[in-house]
């Protein structure tokens, strides 16, 4: 939807592994959606009003910059990801602006629990069954290590989404792109 934005812990470290997987099997990556864990979506509409924005950095300030590690792959019916571990931080991130926001829940309250992932492939089985195997192949053995040391706002403006503003964690400032 034109106008809509989400909330993204962008994973620079994962794309050399899942660019091209995503690339294939992901139409959000051929929009410009880098790889990422979601934190919100969707948020709200844009253009995002600077009240919101602050309360985001000072929501997004409280939280120390973390590590994690991306190495087990899972499947739900029509997705292909790789699970965060730990999880928890990106889980207290969700909740801490659903408590914020809440006319925002995750994923519009359709899912009863928070599961952080990266998204690699979407689609129906076969392609999923073709993209795992590649997926499994792509991830080192030892896993993807990765640190989380911001949150992007982003929003689709038709064709493709594009940065709004850069949330540091541990900083009460953010970046505007």
């Amino acid at each position: 939807m034109i106008g809509e934005t989400a909330l993204i812990a962008p994973v620079p470290q994962a794309e050399p592994h899942v660019a091209d997987l995503r690339l294939r099997f992901d139409s959000r990556a051929a929009e410009g959606v880098p790889a990422h864990i979601t934190v919100l979506h969707p948020f709200g509409p844009h253009p995002v009003p600077a009240a919101v924005l602050n309360e985001l950095n000072r929501v997004f300030g409280r939280f120390d910059p973390f590590d994690f590690r991306l190495r087990e792959v899972a499947r739900w019916p029509e997705n292909l990801h790789l699970v965060p571990t730990p999880s928890d931080p990106f889980v207290a991130l969700t909740k801490a602006i659903w408590a914020a926001f809440p006319a925002y829940p995750p994923y519009e309250g359709r899912f009863p629990e928070i599961v952080p992932h990266l998204s690699v492939a979407q689609g129906r089985t076969v392609l999923l069954d073709e993209a795992e195997a590649l997926l499994r192949r792509a991830v080192p053995p030892t896993g993807i290590s990765a640190a989380c040391t911001e949150v992007t706002l982003i929003t689709n403006i038709g064709t493709a989404w594009e940065e709004i503003c850069r949330f540091r964690l541990g900083e009460s400032r953010a970046s505007r792109a």
